[in-house]
């Protein structure tokens, strides 16, 4: 899974609950505040039109800023940041939907509410198991090398890192990937062992297929491009 990137407007909402006691952190502490911080922006959202990332951090400040802001390490502030922006996105959906309409997007990755159709029959999904060697642009253009290999997906980033997980066919145009482990810094913190999820062939073009993805908490869908070696 990608996500999208951006730092100023979740430096401020996670500033807001730094403490000496989220020294240590674990996924169910984290996702209890941003459960929290997630019902604020859906509040905001529906007393409002249309929201803007500035409304957002405004309201986030006066609701919840003030007590904690300077009780933040410096020195702790970029990997607790990384690690609330992955679950945030992870779990919130209004969250996801303001960064993905209002920050950045080159389009590698399109946002769905529904099931995107496909448009490939299921006999002709059986090429893609056979191909080792995809690759994949990040929301911000990064190119991922994938291999899929002896039941594996491996993500290998620009940075030298990298994510595992397991493939398990249920039809021909139809896949999961289970979470195994992650040494990026916000793979491993968007998933959680264990966590799958699923994959849908679209289409098949000249050098690429399309899949579409579903983050499981929010029932929203990414369309992206695998590219492959003709």
């Amino acid at each position: 899974m990608s996500t999208i990137n951006k730092a100023s407007f979740l430096v401020i909402i996670i500033s807001t609950f730094l403490n000496s006691q989220l020294q240590s952190q674990s996924f169910e502490r984290i996702d209890s505040i941003t459960n929290e911080v997630c019902k604020t922006i859906n509040l905001i959202s529906s007393q409002n039109e249309f929201v803007s990332l500035d409304t957002v951090l405004y309201q986030i400040r006066r609701k919840h800023l003030d007590e904690y802001f300077l009780k933040t390490p410096s020195n702790k502030l970029d990997s607790i940041l990384i690690h609330f922006d992955a679950r945030l996105q992870k779990t919130c959906e209004e969250y996801g939907r303001i960064l993905y309409e209002q920050l950045e997007n080159n389009g590698n990755w399109v946002r769905h509410s529904i099931q995107p159709k496909q448009k490939i029959k299921d006999e002709d999904c059986k090429k893609f198991y056979t191909i080792r060697d995809y690759s994949y642009l990040e929301t911000n253009g990064d190119t991922v090398k994938l291999e899929i290999k002896n039941g594996y997906w491996i993500d290998n980033f620009k940075d030298g890192t990298y994510s595992k997980l397991k493939i398990y066919t249920n039809e021909n145009c139809e896949f999961e990937i289970e979470f195994i482990e992650s040494n990026n810094e916000i793979r491993k913190n968007f998933s959680k062992k264990g966590d799958k999820y699923k994959y849908v062939i679209t289409e098949e073009n000249t050098g690429f297929y399309k899949l579409s993805v579903e983050i499981p908490e929010q029932s929203i869908y990414y369309t992206f491009n695998l590219f492959y070696e003709e």
